[in-house]
């Protein structure tokens, strides 16, 4: 008897330590859940905050994107209509982005299991981001104030990624005086995701003065964002603004000259993207324009940064003395 109840107390006790070991699992479980979820929740969108005069919006799209993860796993051959559902019908809800809609960043993904992998890296990293983007956007402000603007973050779509690594994983464009548009992998640097912002931010401000048409004018509204990035974050190295050599140089030269005023799309995109049969290095265009900018700066240490970002681009080639060389 005395053994019976031994044996029983053993089983007993195996009862209630498996009884506390589950109760340990599900507690550790949903903590888990419960941190995920609140990192979730705590990611505003838009983020809105005010410097000085400015107000600024920052727009993250990670419920969307999830929603769409999640209704493609069960509609693998229905993606773009999902996608158009889920996330462009996001910026849609924003009057006057429709614009977004036919951009390459807004590409349908097919590479589901890897877009997810990079949205929940995003998340993870999200606070990062923000402070990031807020402190650069604050920063930038300081230096050369202007007026409310927008940045709509985006994850880099995995099919795009490998040429995202020559941009340290995180790229962006001004659409107009109002919106800039990030895209970021989580391989991303905050150095380079700053840089990137001021880039921008010069851009979105310069645009408030004039727009820019012509080979002369995109490639000095370039150079002159690189130059207000390189004051805000003077240590940061970036690729695209190395000089020219050799016969790239020469030959990249003696073609933007001859094409300072011309207006066709096709020519910026051969000056950005290269070609070798006429000597083009890539980016050329962005390179010339940085070329440029020191130039001027060299010549003209004490223009405010104010007047010679809105200084036109005839100006600043002018005083600039590049066409002497």
């Amino acid at each position: 008897m005395r053994m019976e109840i031994m044996i029983n107390m053993k089983k007993l006790s195996r009862f209630f330590i498996a009884i506390c070991f589950s109760f340990l699992l599900f507690g550790c479980s949903d903590k888990t859940e419960s941190a995920e979820s609140s990192t979730k929740q705590s990611i505003q969108s838009p983020l809105v905050f005010q410097h000085n005069e400015q107000e600024f919006k920052v727009y993250t799209y990670y419920e969307e994107f999830e929603n769409f993860l999640e209704s493609a796993k069960k509609q693998p051959d229905n993606l773009d209509a999902l996608y158009t559902q889920a996330v462009v019908e996001a910026f849609r809800s924003n009057p006057g982005y429709a614009f977004l809609e036919d951009n390459w960043m807004l590409t349908t993904p097919t590479d589901i299991e890897e877009l997810e992998k990079t949205i929940d890296a995003l998340i993870d990293k999200q606070k990062l981001i923000t402070d990031s983007i807020v402190a650069a956007l604050k920063e930038s402000a300081d230096r050369l104030p202007g007026g409310n603007k927008s940045v709509y973050l985006l994850p880099f779509l995995p099919e795009f990624k490998p040429d995202l690594k020559v941009m340290n994983y995180v790229t962006g464009e001004a659409w107009n005086k109002n919106t800039i548009i990030i895209t970021i992998d989580p391989l991303f640097l905050v150095d380079d995701l700053q840089y990137t912002i001021a880039h921008e931010y010069h851009h979105v401000v310069a645009m408030e003065y004039r727009d820019s048409y012509t080979l002369l004018e995109r490639s000095v509204l370039e150079g002159k964002a690189d130059a207000f990035a390189k004051m805000v974050y003077p240590n940061v190295q970036v690729p695209w603004i190395e000089p020219l050599t050799g016969y790239s140089e020469e030959q990249g030269r003696k073609l933007f000259i001859e094409n300072l005023d011309s207006t066709d799309t096709g020519l910026w995109y051969e000056f950005f993207k290269g070609n070798h049969y006429r000597g083009l290095d890539v980016w050329s265009n962005y390179k010339i324009g940085h070329e440029i900018m020191e130039g001027f700066l060299e010549k003209n240490p004490d223009v405010p940064v104010e007047e010679w970002t809105q200084m036109p681009a005839e100006d600043i080639l002018l005083k600039s003395e590049y066409k002497d060389k």
